[in-house]
């Protein structure tokens, strides 16, 4: 390859110089493959110490007429490598056998030519770095340059990849194989260099083999897992004793991690040495913990990437677990772990419930659910619900429309996973799907399948496009769990409140063959299987029910919130009831305070509900933190660039006893004499008012209708605020 002027003709943008200095944030041009399977690709790395927003930068070839977005990339942080390809994301992480948390924009059409250039420019139109190169031939082979070469716009300093060279280069694990080390940048400096790679020595870090990795902490976290556990190094040199070794640890940032807080421990292990280091922060934002190792004339460094949150409330009884932000609903396993399920993608996370980390095992079903994208936007499901028969766990989609108010087919699937294995071996494999839930509540309601009068619950109003799911008057699933004796599904709605022309009650709606829904991988029953028994309206203080979980004993747990979001002030506050899933039973509103843990985050998952169920009983709830800005940065969680930075909560909260309803009227009824009048029996009917059942002796009317004499069976039929609608006795003369 041949070199070439550092401007080009014709174009006012400027080169950025020195390119070859790093100071702060860095973006370079790190590695090129033209003509490669399967695509072409470029790779850019922030060799700064700094995170650098990429929003509103692009690239461009020589043409210089189809520029490439490179908004998606979003924060790069110190050390990471991000990559530009022709061919789709999945498949060039599945060619290259990369982790998910290495960013890649795919589908690039602006490709390589055998001769070309690659621009890179950023928000404010300045070109940050620019390569100019001619005659590669090496198709299926990537070129790399070393640090000092970086930014200089000169091939001839360019290397060809070859397998195990100082960027550890390797091939393709599909074929035809090609060779090149894309995601992973390394700061070697020979090939004589010592190597630093991280080893995992527990489930709850997840550090990249090489070069740099991402971890997240809690300020007084106990099982704060880099604190308590710490990271693991292994570090070799093929022609230095390692005794000899020179290994130096430090922070870019005190504030939040002090080097004083950097604790390390050495052991020499035959040829190698093996370093344990451990830190804990004092004080919220970012840190770039940077870990080097010297033989005298050559290095290697590591970087982790660290994030820290503030301190919980309660740190005994929260844990923070991380990888995902939107913590949804929950499966208890045994006393140590839990799958969890996320509204903003299709993994189901096995988690340590007792301790602070990233998950032990993900299983992602987003291949097998057939989920396509509205308008060029999101395929999530919103899982939101789930319930366990047996070794069967189901999953439901929150049905709702989306923050716009758009339609999201992807959210009607209830899909089934089956369980095999125990503890941290738990495995989950597909089971199936059913697709038309949403359509068959929509016509139940509309049809008047439940006697009530069509539309009688408004289902198909608060469903149609452009209605806001989170209100009153919206549509949106949250809770799913069995009924009694596992006789139906207990579909629970966050929204609509009930009923229409007074908002105040939450429904649920049982449907009675919900455990026969799913019986095929291949496809999902037609549209019309769901069969529904009479709906249940649920007076829960004006609230919806964003969860619900029994015991084997039928002792049902309700987490009662609002549609909208939360305040804390009633009734937009969240609240527990108890109930012991008869739907003629009323739900038993329960003392604890729910409202000093809700900032930030929002109850919406019960991991298990203890047996018996006391006052006294401790219950692991699930925070969805999804909108929580963690690390004061005014980002909110589940929009951070790197995933292993978001994190939910899980607390530990009391049940509380008994709190008596508060009331809401009362009625004396009776005769103006001082006869007696006695009610036998009292039923509520289905608009909130009552039947009442006794007797009168009184001949001075009052309220009495007409005295037959002696004393006479009266019947009453009052409204929900206690007024007289009909009334009857009956008596001899």
């Amino acid at each position: 390859m041949a070199s070439a002027p550092g401007s080009v003709a014709g174009q006012s943008r400027q080169l950025v110089a020195p390119m070859g200095t790093v100071s702060a944030g860095s973006i370079r041009i790190t590695e090129f493959m033209y003509d490669g399977k399967p695509g072409e690709f470029i790779e850019l790395t922030n060799v700064g110490d700094a995170a650098v927003n990429m929003t509103n930068w692009r690239f461009e070839d020589e043409n210089h007429t189809n520029p490439l977005s490179l908004s998606k990339f979003g924060v790069v942080y110190p050390g990471e490598s991000v990559i530009i390809t022709e061919a789709t994301d999945s498949a060039f992480h599945a060619a290259w056998g990369l982790p998910s948390t290495i960013k890649v924009i795919g589908d690039n059409t602006t490709k390589l030519g055998g001769s070309d250039e690659i621009n890179i420019y950023d928000n404010l139109n300045s070109r940050v770095d620019y390569l100019k190169y001619s005659n590669s031939t090496a198709n299926g082979t990537s070129f790399w340059a070393s640090l000092p070469n970086l930014g200089k716009n000169d091939p001839t300093k360019w290397q060809k990849s070859v397998v195990n060279d100082i960027q550890r280069s390797f091939t393709t694990v599909t074929s035809p194989t090609n060779t090149g080390n894309p995601g992973r940048y390394s700061y070697r400096t020979s090939a004589a260099s010592p190597l630093i790679q991280a080893t995992q020595t527990t489930p709850y870090i997840q550090l990249a083999t090489y070069s740099v990795g991402f971890v997240s902490g809690v300020l007084n976290d106990p099982t704060d897992p880099v604190s308590t556990l710490g990271t693991s190094f292994s570090i070799s040199d093929t022609d230095t004793p390692a005794s000899t070794l020179v290994v130096s640890v430090t922070s870019n940032n005190a504030a939040v991690v002090p080097n004083g807080n950097l604790i390390q421990n050495k052991t020499v292990t035959g040829s190698g040495l093996s370093l344990n280091l451990k830190f804990a922060p004092v004080g919220v934002g970012y840190a770039t913990i940077s870990v080097m190792v010297s033989d005298g004339s050559s290095s290697d460094t590591y970087l982790i990437n660290y994030a820290a949150s503030a301190a919980s409330q309660n740190p005994t009884t929260s844990r923070f677990h991380a990888g995902t932000s939107d913590g949804s609903t929950a499966i208890n396993i045994d006393a140590d772990y839990m799958l969890v399920g996320d509204d903003e993608n299709q993994t189901i996370r096995l988690y340590n419930r007792k301790n602070s980390g990233t998950p032990v095992n993900g299983f992602d079903f987003a291949s097998v659910l057939d989920l396509y994208k509205n308008n060029g936007k999101g395929k999530e499901v919103d899982i939101e619900g789930s319930t366990r028969t047996g070794n069967r766990i189901f999953w439901i989609g929150s049905q709702s429309n989306n923050e716009e108010g758009e339609s999201r087919v992807n959210r009607n699937r209830v899909f089934v996973t089956t369980v095999s294995g125990t503890g941290a071996s738990t495995s989950l494999s597909y089971g199936g799907r059913y697709d038309y839930l949403r359509d068959d509540l929509l016509n139940w309601d509309a049809g008047n399948k439940h006697g009530k009068g069509a539309n009688y619950y408004g289902l198909v109003a608060s469903a149609a496009s452009g209605v806001d799911a989170k209100q009153a008057a919206g549509y949106n699933i949250e809770g799913l769990e069995l009924a009694p004796l596992d006789s139906a599904g207990y579909i629970c709605f966050r929204a609509p409140l009930i009923p229409t022309n007074d908002r105040y009650k939450a429904l649920i709606v049982p449907v009675t063959n919900f455990t026969a829904l799913v019986t095929s991988t291949s496809q999902s029953l037609p549209a019309g299987s769901a069969k529904f028994g009479k709906p249940i309206e649920m007076d829960l203080g004006v609230r919806g029910i964003r969860e619900m979980r029994r015991n084997s004993n039928n002792e049902y747990i309700i987490i009662a919130g609002p549609p909208g979001t939360a305040t804390d002030i009633a009734p937009n506050d969240f609240r527990l009831y108890t109930w012991n899933g008869d739907p003629a039973s009323f739900p038993i509103l329960r003392d604890a305070d729910l409202t000093s843990l809700t900032v930030p985050g929002s109850f919406e998952g019960i991991v298990d509900v203890p047996n018996p169920l006391k006052s006294t009983s401790s219950i692991q709830f699930l925070m969805d933190n999804g909108v929580t800005q963690f690390y004061n940065d005014g980002t909110a969680t589940k929009d951070l660039p790197q995933p292993l930075f978001k994190k939910f909560r899980s607390e530990l909260v009391g049940l509380g006893g008994e709190t008596p309803p508060p009331l809401a009227w009362q009625k004396a009824l009776g005769g103006t004499g001082s006869e007696g009048s006695s009610a036998g029996a009292i039923t509520p009917t289905s608009d909130g008012g009552y039947v009442l059942a006794g007797s009168t002796s009184s001949t001075n009317n009052g309220d009495v209708g007409v005295n037959h004499g002696g004393v006479d069976a009266w019947i009453v039929r009052v409204n929900s605020v206690g007024s007289i609608v009909w009334q009857k006795t009956v008596g001899g003369s």
